[in-house]
């Protein structure tokens, strides 16, 4: 997810789900749908400056027992952290132990 762009970030409470909508390295828009929402945080913060791309992403287990992770780093400096008992990509689901997308 390197150099990848965040687009945007909903959150559905009700539904306990959370879609990030992403263009990748060939500026294609992608979607990571998040269900079963478990812990959302972001740090918005530019220590290094404005920036809407993504440094680093790591996917791991949820801490919380199952589930999934997932940690962003943009390049501005803030930090993303998504945790849920399910996610998909492009509307397929996506385990993490695949590795990053």
């Amino acid at each position: 997810m390197h150099d990848w762009t965040l687009l945007k970030i909903r959150i559905d409470w009700a539904e306990s789900s959370t879609e990030l909508t992403v263009l990748d390295e060939h500026s294609a828009i992608r979607s990571i749908f998040f269900r079963g929402l478990r812990e959302f945080s972001a740090d918005r913060q530019e220590h290094w400056g404005p920036s809407s791309s993504i440094n680093e992403a790591s996917w791991d287990s949820s801490p919380l027992g199952g589930g999934v992770c997932l940690k962003i780093e943009m390049q501005s400096g803030g930090l993303i952290s998504i945790s849920a008992d399910a996610v998909y990509l492009d509307g397929a689901p996506y385990m993490a132990a695949r590795g990053p997308v």
